[in-house]
């Protein structure tokens, strides 16, 4: 480990953590609400993303199911490069920040769908679109497809990403609120009220930071939830596995813990944090039960409770995690920007449409 190189990349992490606040809030102010078509809530959706991206496809996906009744499913990227059952549907939703090429696998198949929406950090040439610097990505806008280009303009030089995938995170919200217009009353009211969320957050991240008195590190973290919350996690284990190169954290609903992971990690020093919300009480005796079970000498309990209610609760707990990030990196620090397997990936990082073969469903 190149000791420059930790140095730096903590303090990237700090810079990127506070810029999430802000970042979410030009995000907020600006967002496109024709993105949307006229019908989209009848389209059947297949969304995906790949690394921090993959996040927000799915946080879409469950806020589309379990919050809308509209059809929409998850299909990893792979299903682009082998084609199968999962690409069936009538709209495609693409997450990636940086238009990776493993993203352009999946808009290499834009034609096939009535409705393309790709969200990405990086803009299109207005004059020309079709010829932007990474080939694919913006053919979908000749093709009546939709382009929300999200703010950080770019997060690179670094494994993990903190800003991007929030914001994107944002997107999904404000996409499925756009999807639900007219449907009469839902949680996405509280939408105007998501500046101040946000802003709490970051005070309670001033907070809870100079509160963690961790003995830190530890060689594995576990996530417990209630009630089907772990459907939106997905982007936060990620932080923990890119940032601290921990085996990527599980998310156990706090009954299931009895049924395997209680006697898988019983011997074992475990982090376990808890996602929490204020806005279910009745969910806390739960957590607190989980307290009974877990072995003080080696085992950490972390409870992170939310203000908001799923799924706003999100983004305090993306706050919080970063906030553990930073408090993580500092007592055991590592290098983000030189890191294990870097240009390593080519084989399967580096494809391009029409670079497999592509048989017919």
């Amino acid at each position: 480990m190149d000791p420059g190189n930790a140095t730096q990349s903590l303090e990237l992490v700090r810079e990127r953590a506070a810029a999430v606040g802000p970042l979410l809030r030009a995000a907020l102010l600006c967002w496109d609400e024709g993105l949307v078509p006229a019908g989209a809530a009848r389209r059947d959706f297949v969304c995906t993303g790949a690394g921090a991206s993959e996040g927000p496809a799915r946080f879409l996906v469950a806020l589309c199911r379990r919050h809308l009744g509209v059809r929409a499913h998850f299909a990893p990227l792979s299903a682009f490069a082998a084609p199968n059952e999962l690409l069936r549907g009538d709209a495609l939703v693409v997450f990636s920040q940086g238009l990776s090429p493993n993203a352009r696998l999946a808009l290499g198949h834009s034609g096939d769908y009535a409705l393309t929406v790709l969200f990405t950090s990086v803009a299109p040439d207005a004059a020309a679109p079709d010829s932007d610097p990474r080939g694919v990505g913006f053919g979908v806008l000749g093709r009546g497809g939709r382009v929300a280009v999200l703010p950080p303009a770019s997060e690179a030089h670094m494994l993990v990403r903190l800003s991007g995938p929030a914001v994107a995170t944002l997107a999904a919200l404000l996409f499925a609120a756009d999807l639900a217009r007219g449907r009469g009353r839902s949680l996405f009211d509280a939408l105007p009220d998501l500046p101040r969320l946000i802003a709490a957050a970051r005070r309670r991240v001033r907070a809870e930071l100079a509160a963690l008195a961790l003995e830190l590190p530890f060689p594995r973290v576990a996530f417990v939830v209630a009630a089907g919350y772990g459907e939106y996690c997905h982007g936060l284990r990620w932080k923990l596995l890119e940032g601290l190169g921990l085996p990527d954290p599980p998310v156990w609903d706090v009954l299931q813990i009895v049924h395997g992971p209680l006697q898988q990690f019983y011997d074992e020093r475990l982090l376990v944090v808890t996602l929490e919300s204020a806005g279910r009480p009745r969910e806390r005796p739960l957590f607190d039960r989980l307290a009974q079970v877990l072995v003080p000498g080696r085992h950490r309990l972390l409870r992170l409770e939310a203000r908001a209610e799923p799924p706003f609760s999100w983004f305090e707990h993306d706050a919080l995690c970063n906030a553990l990030l930073v408090k993580w990196l500092e007592k055991s620090p590592r290098d983000l920007i030189d890191w294990p397997g870097k240009e390593a990936d080519g084989p399967l990082y580096c494809l391009e449409p029409g670079a497999l073969a592509r048989p017919k469903l």
